[in-house]
């Protein structure tokens, strides 16, 4: 590529150094502008046996939502890792963890066939002052962070655009209790809504962040949280259901039957849909489909998405978020999935709330159990409000534990366990005052 581009690839060898990574001496506002955000569209493709990311669009945002003293803070969550150095000093600037539809491709059927498939993905952070060399890591079944792509990005290259605001737009403001940078910024995005149904989305985006912060640790910490809601104009009625032959028009293109499963409920347009959350400063998003149907689906970074309609929505969009905003694991391990062994026998899962290893010594929550609690923990109600190791989650009834009997992440009628509580805790310190 020439010179002048905003993007160069680097080679291997690049990816290997720094085994040290020194602060910027600059603090935030030397190495960021903190009016702007840098978003970096990328695709991701493979098969189970490989994986590939390239640079598709470089776009700036409005201000940056989140807290300046922590862009630099490693959470240890994600199957993969994306962080920025200062491309001459080499200073680390920022860090983030996050999942991808992709990485559950990957243990589907026809991934391991060999079937080749591409997803788009976005990565956002604050906008940096001078050029900056990324990184992109991939958790291996073995759960080492390994290279995966490297680049110099330019922040001030012609290549590099704004993003134009969708037109017509309608944005609600539903809790406002801060600067951006002081909170949980939650933007509700609406899918499905036609134009003569925006009293429909107001009411249906208010319904959906009440419920969410009626949940503890939610509830305790709503101070903490600004939730707005945006609604595309243009939008058919309803959502892709393509087992049913149904299709509708809508800006970002949700649809049911993701991964072939039913009730997976995913956006085709995620570009699409960060150009719409473009409209509000966000660390987090919740897509709401105008659906009756059962579904919903959440990955780290990405999103959690419901069907709003649902008599069960209210506990489906608590579920999601967890996976989308804390990094949570579904800890059930009855329902069907389209992965095969998601989690590697013998490998500790990156999730806070998953162990592979039931015994005392190796458990990553032991400072929330009791002494005199066996471990592993019978299913019993003797031990129905304790935390422990339960046997049987993510997928695997056996070889999986999780920290309670029930759990929103488990069942949809239980709060949230200790441990996810705690999980959810962290996340919302990292991200408000």
């Amino acid at each position: 590529m020439r010179e002048g581009y905003a993007v160069r690839m680097l080679t291997a060898a690049c990816a290997a150094v720094l085994l040290a990574y020194p602060q910027s001496p600059g603090g935030f506002d030397g190495a960021f502008d903190p009016a702007a955000t840098l978003r970096i569209d990328t695709v991701h493709s493979g098969t189970a046996e490989t994986e590939a990311i390239a640079i598709a669009e470089l776009r700036t945002e409005g201000p940056w939502p989140g807290r300046a003293d922590r862009a630099a803070v490693d959470l240890g969550l994600g199957k993969y890792r994306f962080r920025a150095f200062d491309a001459e000093s080499g200073s680390l600037l920022f860090t983030t963890g996050y999942s991808t539809l992709f990485a559950e491709w990957q243990t589907t059927d026809p991934a391991r066939a060999g079937e080749v498939r591409a997803f788009h993905e976005t990565l956002r952070m604050p906008r940096p002052r001078r050029p900056v060399r990324v990184e992109f890591e991939s958790r291996g079944r073995d759960g080492v962070l390994r290279p995966l792509f490297t680049a110099i990005v330019d922040p001030d290259s012609w290549e590099v655009r704004p993003t134009e605001p969708v037109r017509g737009a309608q944005l609600l403001t539903l809790v406002e209790s801060g600067p951006p940078a002081e909170c949980v910024d939650l933007l509700i995005a609406g899918v499905g809504y036609a134009d003569d149904e925006a009293e429909e989305f107001a009411e249906d985006a208010q319904r959906m962040a009440d419920t969410l912060l009626s949940f503890e640790p939610f509830r305790s910490r709503k101070d903490d949280f600004n939730v707005r809601a945006v609604r595309p104009p243009g939008d058919e009625t309803g959502v892709d259901e393509p087992r049913k032959g149904v299709f509708v028009r809508t800006l970002v293109g949700a649809s049911f039957n993701a991964l072939n499963l039913e009730r997976y409920l995913l956006v085709d347009d995620t570009r699409t849909l960060r150009d719409l959350g473009a409209m509000a400063p966000y660390d987090t998003l919740i897509v709401m489909v105008n659906s009756p149907r059962y579904g919903g689906g959440g990955i780290l970074g990405e999103y959690a998405a419901v069907a709003a309609d649902h008599p069960r929505a209210g506990h489906v969009v608590v579920h999601e978020f967890g996976h989308s905003f804390a990094g949570l694991g579904d800890e059930y391990f009855s329902s069907e999935v389209a992965y095969n062994e998601f989690y590697p026998a013998g490998v500790e899962p990156w999730e806070p709330n998953l162990a592979a290893f039931g015994v005392r010594d190796r458990l990553k929550w032991l400072d929330l159990v009791a002494p005199d609690t066996p471990i592993p923990t019978p299913a019993t109600p003797q031990y129905a409000d304790v935390v422990g190791a339960f046997e049987g989650a993510g997928y695997a009834a056996k070889g999986m534990f999780r920290p309670q009997l029930s759990c929103v992440m488990k069942d949809g009628g239980a709060g949230f366990c200790a441990v996810c509580r705690r999980a959810i805790e962290r996340m919302i310190d990292h991200c408000a005052r």
